[in-house]
């Protein structure tokens, strides 16, 4: 099998016609012009931040790509779905699409592409796919992403404390995929009610439990809650609003979440066709993602220089890439590489900062399952000379 190319876009600019966006829309041109067709439906998937973060994709980069999408004929949308779970930040699309417009996503900024949360306000616009994987036999995935011609991931690569990398293959899995594939990749099981802590005293109400939930599966029978596990979309919302703490849920350990990543990964990119293309953004890269320094977001100073975009059609090799490049570079002095003793050129900055697990992990897994490949070539991108 011919090993993938990675295009590189690099950050160093010694004039307006070396500048990062030149070599962006070089590489736009090259990688993407035959491989959209006018008339196609094109998702931009991507990440708008989480409210206190401030190294989310700047929107100027998306807008360029949608403006290329646009002369070409095709008709894009800027696009992500609801977070985890049902009451954080990002849980809704109402609150999500706040957050993007806080942080300069709107459909103006985005050069008239509209920006649409895929799986509906409370996340239940979702499908469901038989998938024989690492850890699931179904999948679910935000609906509206399964219909389209053409998804493009633009992803800020980063660090995870549970994934390890976070770039193309998480952006794309864990961010298509239904709320209930994302609480089955977090937790073990869907949310059971704990008998013994709802006992059905006639102190405690359940009224709230049951409010909470969307999809109305949390039902009262003989003054105790009871969740009909099968239609439970995992929102995670009547674990949050229950009063006594009664319905439980369980972590799963990073190995077996980067399994499920990988596998959401995989399955979707079966879904469409592999009709997709990757966008990594190696600039103001943290140890940790924009949503998951406790959820309300936030960010470290960056543990490496920016290093630029890549543009790749295989997503695991251009994951494989972003580690390699990061851990090739030079750290930032006074960052979390400096802080874990890694800031020498060469030195693994992502194992010596995630010591909890092996980042490498989520990229054994997908080549596993056959996501793609973690050989690669390096092609270094120049500006357009026209």
């Amino acid at each position: 099998m011919e090993v993938p190319t990675v295009y590189i876009a690099d950050a160093r600019a010694r004039s307006s016609a070396e500048s990062l966006i030149s070599k962006f829309d070089t590489l736009i041109e090259i990688e993407l012009k035959d491989k959209i067709s006018k008339g196609d439906l094109v998702a931009v998937k991507t990440h708008m931040g989480a409210p206190l973060s401030t190294r989310y994709i700047r929107p100027f980069y998306v807008r360029r790509l949608v403006e290329h999408l646009k002369n070409w004929g095709a008709k894009p949308f800027v696009t992500d779905t609801t977070g985890l779970g049902l009451t954080n930040p990002r849980g809704t699309a109402q609150k999500y699409l706040e957050i993007a417009t806080s942080h300069g996503f709107t459909q103006e900024t985005m050069g008239g592409a509209p920006i649409i949360i895929a799986d509906g306000q409370f996340g239940t616009d979702i499908t469901t796919i038989n998938f024989e994987g690492n850890l699931f036999k179904e999948v679910t995935f935000a609906k509206m992403l399964t219909k389209v011609d053409f998804l493009i991931s633009v992803a800020h690569f980063t660090g995870h404390v549970f994934a390890g990398p976070a770039g193309a293959i998480k952006n794309i899995g864990m961010g298509c995929a239904g709320k209930t594939s994302k609480g089955l990749v977090h937790f073990t099981r869907k949310p059971q009610v704990n008998p013994t802590i709802c006992d059905g005293s006639p102190e405690y109400s359940i009224a709230p439990c049951i409010a909470a939930c969307p999809v109305d599966v949390v039902k009262k029978e003989n003054n105790k809650a009871v969740i009909d596990e099968e239609k439970c979309i995992f929102c995670y919302a009547c674990v949050v609003k229950c009063p006594k703490k009664a319905i439980e849920t369980e972590r799963t350990d990073n190995t077996v979440l980067q399994r499920g990543i990988a596998d959401l990964a995989t399955a979707f990119v079966n879904t469409i066709g592999g009709k997709i293309y990757n966008f990594n953004f190696l600039l103001e890269i943290d140890w940790n993602c924009d949503c998951e320094h406790l959820q309300k977001g936030w960010n470290d100073l960056p543990i490496v220089p920016d290093i630029g975009i890549l543009g790749s059609s295989d997503p695991l090799a251009i994951d494989q890439a972003s580690c390699d490049l990061i851990n090739a570079a030079t750290g930032i002095p006074g960052s979390m590489a400096e802080e874990c003793g890694v800031l020498e050129s060469g030195a693994d900055k992502l194992e010596g900062i995630l010591k909890e697990i092996d980042y490498r992990n989520l990229l054994i897994a997908a080549e596993k399952i056959g996501l793609g490949s973690r050989e690669y070539k390096l092609e270094k991108i120049q500006p357009s000379q026209s």
